[in-house]
């Protein structure tokens, strides 16, 4: 069994260890006991860690290009440090850095350690793993701390909201996804299939009938379906329900969540119906799916999509033939969907029971979800949100296969 996809020689030992013992005898290499007197208060100094990228040297100076917590910062060595540090520093060593940074952000150099020497010798043209990716393209970490950013935001949002943020299992004993394909894996344990979580959905709603009001959930979910740049196997999802309030404030919500990532307010709407005569629907949504939706880039609300495709979507009062159902659409991709529960449990057990008239491989078992609804259950609202494609819209990001 071949552990690595790339060669490691004997040569590549020996001239890793020989430099270790190199620096270790110039007394560069740092020890673990160091990281204590690192944290005594100094403010003279500014400590950083990083790696080296380039050197430049110039007459009286060296300049180093070192990347450390995804900007690049410039070092600057004079004296006896630059022959020093000529000697025994590489491309891609990991060092820590004590300087004093001057007014243009660059940082004079006062003492370095080696915390980890390269080992190997790396083609920067060839980028094949993820700290790779980092090191070389700097805005690909701003994009991953604007996540953490984003998510914090959202979720300081949805608490303000008065939601209540919960967790569900990945791994599931049975599967919830309709017609999709799911993910499975066996376990040792039980001797059973377990499969990988599609959506919270439904252990959303059932939290709501125990009696929670407004609950949501960071989850990544599973897709075993054809990828492509809009749809991956793994994606992030924000799923949100709340109980007895109208699908009005349910977008509201989601509205407030778009604005933080695109500073974008008051969302038009097209009302499918004002498309359709009331005939062939079905067949226009799946041509304006197909044909309109990808042109439109500007963000813009789809209302009232034809009923019958979900069993947990309520028809609409008005007209039983439309849904009480909206899409997001932005950059000619649907973001988010938001709709309102169907309210009696009967029907949505009819329509599962004709989803599900096929023998499928794997095991399909929606008792929980619907003795809740039997049991009785709020008026829910749902809204789903692909983060991985509003981060897409946000970064100008033009594959999610290529998003971290």
């Amino acid at each position: 069994m071949k552990l690595l996809k790339f060669e490691l020689t004997e040569k590549d030992r020996e001239r890793y260890e020989s430099r270790v013992r190199r620096i270790k005898k110039a007394g560069y290499f740092f020890q673990i006991e160091d990281l204590e007197t690192l944290t005594e208060v100094d403010t003279e100094h500014l400590t950083i860690w990083g790696r080296v990228l380039r050197l430049r040297k110039l007459k009286t100076k060296l300049l180093v290009d070192f990347l450390s917590n995804g900007l690049i910062r410039v070092l600057i060595v004079t004296g006896s440090r630059r022959k020093i540090f000529e000697k025994l520093i590489r491309i891609y060593d990991y060092l820590c850095i004590i300087g004093v940074e001057k007014d243009n952000e660059d940082i004079i150099v006062k003492s370095f350690t080696v915390v980890s020497p390269c080992a190997i010798s790396v083609n920067t043209n060839e980028i094949k793993y993820l700290h790779q990716r980092l090191i070389s393209n700097c805005s690909d970490m701003r994009i991953l701390k604007q996540y953490s950013d984003w998510f914090y935001k959202i979720s300081k949002l949805m608490r303000k909201n008065g939601f209540m943020e919960v967790r569900t299992p990945t791994l599931l004993k049975t599967f919830y996804a309709g017609n999709a394909r799911p993910f499975v894996t066996y376990s040792n344990n039980f001797h059973k299939n377990l499969y990988l979580k599609f959506s919270s959905e439904p252990l959303l709603k059932e939290i709501l009938a125990g009696g929670a009001d407004k609950v949501y959930e960071f989850s990544s979910v599973f897709r075993n379906e054809a990828d492509s740049k809009n749809k991956n196997y793994e994606f992030k999802v924000l799923e949100f329900c709340t109980s007895n309030e109208s699908l009005a404030q349910t977008r509201t919500y989601l509205e407030e969540i778009v604005y933080l990532f695109l500073g974008i307010k008051n969302i038009p709407e097209i009302d499918f119906r004002a498309l359709c005569d009331g005939k062939r629907i079905r067949n226009k949504f799946k041509y304006f799916k197909k044909t309109i939706v990808p042109s439109l880039q500007e963000p813009v609300f789809v209302t009232h999509i034809p009923s019958g495709q979900s069993p947990f979507i309520a028809e609409c009062k008005e007209d039983q033939l439309y849904s009480e159902r909206q899409f997001l659409v932005i950059n000619g991709m649907t973001i988010s969907e938001i709709y309102q529960n169907e309210r009696d449990p009967f029907k949505q057990l009819d329509f599962l029971k004709k989803q599900f008239l096929k023998e499928r491989d794997y095991k399909i078992d929606y008792s929980s979800y619907i003795h809740s609804q039997l049991v009785g259950s709020p008026i829910i609202n749902m809204c789903f949100i692909s983060i991985n494609r509003l981060i897409m819209v946000a970064t100008g990001q033009e594959d999610c296969r290529s998003m971290i």
